[in-house]
């Protein structure tokens, strides 16, 4: 992906994360589910799933500190730094979100969910409850001794095994994991993990969720009967029977499917095409139509210089880079 609307805010610490606004809409915040995987400008899921949103959704998702784009220097991997984290995307992106948390961002959505509940318009859970039950199982007792001697071959376990049950080819995986983290940071980070526990937040989730469960070899049918029955929140457990969780195109329609049953939608305030002002829809329209900016000056008997103006507004108000772009644009939006 090229050209996104990257952006920065602090974590506690000081360090910068990182994190990426790609779509209009109501907001859709993705915290990585692995550290290995947070890396938002190389995981090919992040342009899959923002496809199957757009063009009716923002989705933000952003890099672990130690990862990706962020900070790197220092980072904490406790539960509640990484709940720092998220809380700092979310006052930065600020307004409220159906949070999406599966694997590792399993307790740091509850947790966020439990404390920031005015941010938080909806949420999918995924995963464990408590680190301790993430390390006992049986693919992390053979991960972590292999993690700790062959830091490659580790990588490439992982991305096969991670591959194959998303669907997404492990060679990709295998670089978006060399590319996102360090093996100092990726430990730390396991360590962490296994101290994570959000037992004691479920009681007070009262955002409406959706217990999602992709049975595999860290995916217990436990952890999500226990969030069903412990979070007042809690609407249904969808499985593999309701959804293709190997598919991003298909976990977007999840989402849209949920949003959309929460009552998140687009508002015509959203809609780029109701902030343009007259002039600038006649630009766009002449513009789509293929004129230059000296034939839409001498059209509209307007200087060149402020249909140059005229033409960066468009651009910045629709999001659009070039004039294909935004000609593009005006096509799908029925301005052309």
């Amino acid at each position: 992906m090229s050209q996104l609307d990257i952006r920065f805010t602090t974590a506690p610490n000081g360090e910068q994360i990182a994190f990426v606004i790609i779509g209009r809409g109501p907001v859709i915040i993705r915290p990585p589910s692995s550290l290995g995987l947070s890396d938002f400008q190389n995981a090919p899921w992040v342009g899959q799933l923002a496809q199957s949103l757009a063009p009716d959704y923002t989705l933000v998702v952003y890099d672990h500190l130690g990862s990706g784009l962020s900070g790197k220097e220092h980072y904490d991997y406790s539960l509640e730094g990484m709940v720092a984290e998220l809380a700092a995307v979310g006052g930065a992106v600020g307004e409220p979100a159906l949070i999406w948390c599966v694997g590792g961002a399993g307790p740091l959505g509850i947790v966020y969910a439990a404390r920031y509940p005015d941010r938080v318009s909806g949420m999918g859970n995924a995963g464990w409850i408590r680190g301790r039950d993430f390390v006992a199982t049986s693919w992390f007792r053979s991960f972590r001794p292999v993690l700790e001697s062959d830091w490659d071959f580790a990588i490439e376990a992982f991305a096969r095994i991670r591959g194959q049950n998303a669907g997404e080819r492990a060679e990709t995986l295998i670089e978006v994991f060399r590319r996102a983290t360090t093996p100092e940071a990726y430990r730390a980070y396991l360590d962490g993990v296994a101290t994570h526990d959000a037992t004691a937040f479920l009681p007070s989730i009262h955002t409406p969720t959706l217990v999602l469960h992709n049975e595999g070899p860290v995916e217990k049918v436990e952890w999500a009967t226990e969030k069903l029955h412990s979070m007042p929140g809690a609407r249904r457990i969808v499985t593999r029977e309701h959804a293709d969780f190997n598919d991003f195109p298909s976990i977007g329609r999840l989402i849209r499917q949920f949003a959309e049953e929460l009552g998140l939608r687009r508002t015509p305030q959203q809609e780029p095409q109701s902030q343009l002002s007259a002039r600038e829809c006649e630009v766009l329209v002449l513009l789509a139509a293929g004129l230059s900016n000296a034939q839409i000056a001498d059209h509209l008997g307007r200087s060149p210089r402020t249909i140059d103006r005229h033409v960066q507004n468009v651009f910045k108000k629709i999001n659009a880079h070039n004039r294909t772009e935004a000609a593009l644009w005006a096509r799908d939006h029925g301005a052309a």
